[in-house]
């Protein structure tokens, strides 16, 4: 196990533990407190999941230079909004975002990333989902309400949160992240794709008959998480088809939504 790793773990439990005894001798502050417990455990989770993955697993998800320069060019000058309560997370994506020569600005909370956007308006929201007081679902719902118009990314460890509607998200990218994972969070917004007319033409052309209906299931759930590095591996292991030839092509320009959307056509 990497020592590292279990420091952090062991330090989350204390925290957890010490939270739980501070509710309980001041239980007329339970949401905070709540709240950090809640966020403390997410983080533990995060951390075991994390000792789960393989070195050769990690190896697989070196970024490409071509995937980089590609995301660069589609997202350069994009106004980017930032949104979590833990300044580490907001320093690592921020660092990426100007990689990418983007403008980012950042939010500690849901309230504060509303007060921004009365002047700054995002093209694309990475928020948190558990921040004390106001959750990152509800934020993005009072967002869209007051004319946010940009492409939303969930950011937590668990794709799954009870009472909370990740369903208004465009985007899922899990905590802890690499910077494969959010480049590839950032080619499922399809927003690297430029060569529409190429696309629709592809698209109508294409049957993928000779993909199984497991095969297809699979792609749409990777496709779903914006997994790229695993839908390259997943379509390396196909047999030489012409559906393989058409994934890999579609795969090497990041052409998301036409895969799925040829997927799932009658």
């Amino acid at each position: 196990m990497n020592d590292k790793t279990l420091h952090e773990i062991t330090n989350e439990l204390h925290q957890v533990i010490g939270y739980a005894g501070l509710l309980r001798n001041d239980p007329q502050k339970y949401e905070a407190y709540s709240n950090l417990i809640e966020q403390s455990a997410y983080r533990i989770d995060a951390l075991a999941r994390d000792l789960c993955q393989t070195k050769t697993e990690a190896a697989s998800h070196t970024p490409s230079k071509q995937k980089t320069v590609m995301i660069r060019n589609a997202l350069q000058g994009k106004q980017i909004l930032l949104v979590d309560d833990l300044v580490e997370n907001r320093e690592i994506l921020q660092q990426i975002f100007s990689t990418l020569e983007c403008n980012v600005e950042s939010a500690m909370s849901g309230a504060e990333a509303l007060d921004l956007f009365e002047r700054y308006k995002p093209d694309i929201v990475c928020m948190d989902i558990i921040m004390p007081g106001m959750k990152g679902d509800e934020a993005t719902r009072l967002l869209k309400e007051a004319g946010c118009s940009a492409r939303f990314i969930a950011v937590s460890a668990l794709k799954e949160h009870p009472e909370k509607d990740l369903s208004i998200f465009d985007a899922w990218l899990p905590k802890p992240f690499t910077i494969d994972q959010i480049l590839d969070t950032l080619a499922s917004l399809d927003l690297c794709t430029v060569e529409h007319h190429d696309i629709a033409a592809s698209s109508g052309s294409v049957t993928l008959d000779d993909l199984s209906e497991d095969e297809k299931e699979q792609i749409i759930n990777s496709l779903q998480k914006g997994a790229l590095s695993e839908l390259e591996a997943m379509t390396a292991e196909l047999p030489e088809s012409k559906s393989k030839t058409w994934l890999d092509e579609q795969l090497s320009h990041m052409r998301f939504e036409t895969i799925r959307s040829t997927i799932l056509s009658p």
